[in-house]
Formats: structure tokens, sequence, C-alpha cells
């Protein structure tokens, strides 16, 4: 199974609270040839990266059994998809899920809520890489230091 995009047999969602769930609903996934109706949650808590995970149905999703998630990373990419009325793609690790909404204004909406989920997983990256860099020009001793007094574990803007 490759890291980021889990499909498999039937998965245990992770634990969402109601809270945490950033967009849901109904969209058409395309599989082979063809479109099914899905019922997707993308659920993101804190700085964790989301989840984007689908089940056969609305009623299927109450019982936490999902048919696959994808956990978005860093170089998840979501594009317009040409050529079905109201549809889009989440790219990962190379692969592409294609689904489409009713309507162009839940598209957007969709769309919205996946890139503003990528975005924080994004600059916490850059978080973590601005920590690194800052660090490295520091004596030893001070790292030393700093990690005895519990510095190193507040963020430092680049």
């Amino acid at each position: 199974v490759e890291l980021g995009y889990i499909l498999s047999e039937p998965l245990k969602m992770a634990l969402c609270s109601e809270q945490d769930i950033k967009c849901e609903g109904m969209l058409q996934k395309k599989g082979g040839m063809r479109w099914q109706k899905r019922y997707f949650i993308l659920c993101q808590s804190g700085t964790k990266p989301a989840q984007l995970t689908y089940f056969k149905d609305e009623k299927t999703h109450l019982s936490d059994t999902a048919r696959a998630t994808l956990v978005l990373t860093s170089d998840t990419k979501v594009d317009l998809l040409l050529g079905r009325p109201h549809a889009f793609q989440v790219i990962l690790k190379g692969r592409a899920l294609k689904v489409a909404s009713e309507t162009h204004e839940n598209r957007d909406r969709w769309i919205k809520c996946l890139r503003d989920c990528i975005s924080i997983v994004v600059s916490q990256t850059m978080v973590h890489v601005c920590i690194l860099i800052h660090l490295s020009y520091l004596p030893r001793h001070t790292l030393s230091f700093l990690a005895l007094i519990g510095l190193l574990t507040q963020s430092i803007n680049c």
C-alpha cells in the first residue's frame, strides 16, 4: 500500500469529531469507466494532515467502514477536471481521484476546503524547514542549552 493513498479492504475511519469535519456530502467518483455516487468526508484535526475518506453511501459512513482514505500531503494537488460538468480531481503520489459534484458551487466549495486543508500541511512543513535552517546556524553548545530550557519546541518565523 502506497503511503498517502490507502486503498484496501474496508477501513475504519480515523477518529474524527464533528468539529474536525471540513466538508462532507455525496459526490460522484470515477472508477474505471463508470461514475458512482459515494459519500465523502474531509476531516482535519489541528495541524495533522487532512484525510479525505469515502464510503459507499451516507448510511455506511455511520458504521465507520470506509471504502478508501487519502491522507493529504503537501504535494497533493486539486484541479478542475475537464470533460465532465462540475468535476475536479485530487492528485496524490501520481494517482488521481476523479470526482464530480451536482453543482459548480458545491464543486468550488469542495475545492476550497481541500486546498485550505493542504495549505495547513504546507505551512507546517515550512515551519519545520525554517526551524531546521535557523538551528543549523547555531553552535552545538547553544543547541544543547536551548533544548534544555525547552525553546526548541517553539515555532520560529522565517
